[in-house]
């Protein structure tokens, strides 16, 4: 009788979860500000979409490394990620994370 190693396919189980799972199960919006304030940001997505996201005084905002920011850190032109809570894409977000051109 022969015995295979499991640990191999279980440590790519375990890396590829890990991807699937990046942004949580919450809805997100990626792409690039095109103008921001402190009551809303509008997005450019990859398709070419704008989309005007609802910013609020709970609204975190990080950096792509994850340290603390504000939203006046954040400038048009910036590689951003949006996070919405559970109360989907309609209610403002939650967190704003950047990168700076």
């Amino acid at each position: 009788m022969s015995y295979r190693n499991p640990l191999p396919s279980l440590a790519l189980v375990i890396a590829l979860s890990g991807t699937a799972f990046a942004h949580g199960a919450s809805p997100h919006l990626m792409g690039t500000a095109e103008s921001v304030s402190t009551e809303h940001l509008v997005v450019k997505d990859a398709s070419g979409g704008s989309h005007d996201v609802l910013v609020g005084p709970k609204t975190r905002y990080r950096t792509e490394k994850g340290g603390a920011a504000m939203v006046g850190d954040l400038k048009p032109g910036d590689r951003v990620i949006v996070h919405f809570g559970g109360h989907g894409t309609a209610a403002p977000a939650v967190e704003v994370r950047f990168k700076s051109q």
